[in-house]
């Protein structure tokens, strides 16, 4: 017999642990590629779109 699963959403326990290892490896290089202009320019669009602030 095969091994069960639990699965959290549909997803896999083992799936949840690949998915937060990439976010957290991915975010850092991310930043290091981003100019300082346009990281800020990124969380003024994301502050407009979470509290629905204008220019």
């Amino acid at each position: 017999m095969g091994r069960i699963h639990s699965l959290v959403g549909g997803l896999s326990h083992a799936m949840l642990r690949a998915r937060r290892l990439g976010g957290l490896r991915g975010g850092p290089a991310r930043a290091r590629l981003l100019t300082p202009k346009r990281r800020s320019e990124i969380a003024r669009q994301g502050a407009r779109a979470r509290w629905g602030l204008t220019a």
